[in-house]
């Protein structure tokens, strides 16, 4: 699985690995979190709230994916 799998749908599997990535740190992730910005979910999956209202993906280049 990619490092942003499952992003065309406010999803992130691996907010960990990004956050190495973008040279963040825990506590940045828990604001987020506080502030409503994101939703942590079971195993560690992260929703970005409000995803399809700030983010359009023309459906050509959508992609879906199932768990």
């Amino acid at each position: 699985m990619h490092i942003f799998s499952l992003i065309d749908e406010g999803f992130v599997y691996n907010p960990k690995k990004i956050i190495k990535i973008i040279v963040a740190n825990e506590d940045d992730l828990k604001i987020l979190i506080i502030k409503g910005f994101v939703i942590l979910l079971e195993k560690g999956i992260i929703v970005i709230t409000h995803w399809k209202i700030n983010n359009f993906i023309r459906k050509d280049r959508y992609k879906s994916y199932e768990l």
